[in-house]
């Protein structure tokens, strides 16, 4: 099946979500318990959907992407919904601060990158899409993971990137400074502004990317070094989905079997 078309208005989308995913990040970073890897950090997925997760007496927020609303599921009292259209990440921000603590949670967010002053204004065709495009291939990259041998890092949304990622380690050392691969989906970012899937090995094998990749992957060496599989070139393919995951899984045994040897 075919995956969504995410060409129409994407940078003005992609800035309309990023930013709330954002707030979330920052309110599960206020809260919740440190974890090995920064896992604390990451948001969930559910369908169409981003979530801190039950973040103990605060109960749950979450930012629903085919609607752009921000939802409050409190552990008592009514839900709260806040349209993230056509307001900024700065006022957003205010309005979360004030209705937590309106309630008596006084919770201290960093606004270091929560400053945003540009009027969130996403298609809202597109941001629907992105929504069921985000679904779809966390789908498909939590049946990568689970067909994987090993230890792997649960599957989560990084705030700041925007990225969805996990990690897969070929020894039973669970910590990101130990060697791993990398598996993820960016909507994009410095130097790649369109989506695209990615993997990458820590550290980098001598002579890896004089290594073949599957068409249309190709090897990234501007800034970090991987694999980068345009989501433009495999999005329209009818057998898009199986596409994407004979690829990863091809990239996976090459990375691997390097990083094994290395």
């Amino acid at each position: 099946m075919a995956l969504p078309d995410l060409s129409h208005e994407w940078p003005a989308t992609k800035q309309a979500l990023h930013q709330p995913a954002q707030i979330l990040g920052a309110i599960r970073a206020a809260v919740a318990p440190p974890q090995i890897n920064y896992l604390h950090l990451g948001l969930r997925v559910l369908p169409g959907r981003l979530t801190t997760g039950p973040l103990a007496a605060l109960g749950e927020w979450q930012l629903d992407l085919r609607t752009q609303t921000l939802r409050w599921f409190p552990l008592s009292g009514r839900t709260m919904a806040l349209s993230t259209q056509n307001t900024t990440q700065r006022a957003l921000t205010e309005t979360v601060v004030k209705v937590l603590a309106h309630t008596g949670h006084n919770v201290t967010l960093d606004r270091a990158r929560l400053g945003g002053d540009t009027p969130l204004k996403p298609n809202p065709t597109t941001a629907a899409a992105y929504g069921d495009a985000l679904t779809a291939v966390f789908t498909l990259y939590e049946r990568l993971r689970a067909a994987l041998p090993g230890v792997k890092t649960p599957l989560v949304v990084w705030p700041h990137g925007f990225d969805l990622s996990f990690l897969w380690f070929p020894r039973q050392i669970e910590s990101e400074e130990s060697a791993h691969l990398s598996f993820g989906f960016s909507p994009g970012s410095a130097g790649l502004d369109r989506p695209y899937f990615y993997a990458y090995a820590h550290p980098i094998p001598a002579g890896l990317t004089a290594t073949p990749l599957p068409e249309p992957a190709h090897w990234h060496k501007a800034a970090w070094t991987g694999m980068v599989l345009p989501y433009d070139e495999v999005a329209p393919r009818e057998d898009a989905q199986a596409a994407i995951m004979d690829i990863l899984r091809a990239v996976f045994e090459q990375m691997a079997s390097q990083l094994r040897v290395g």
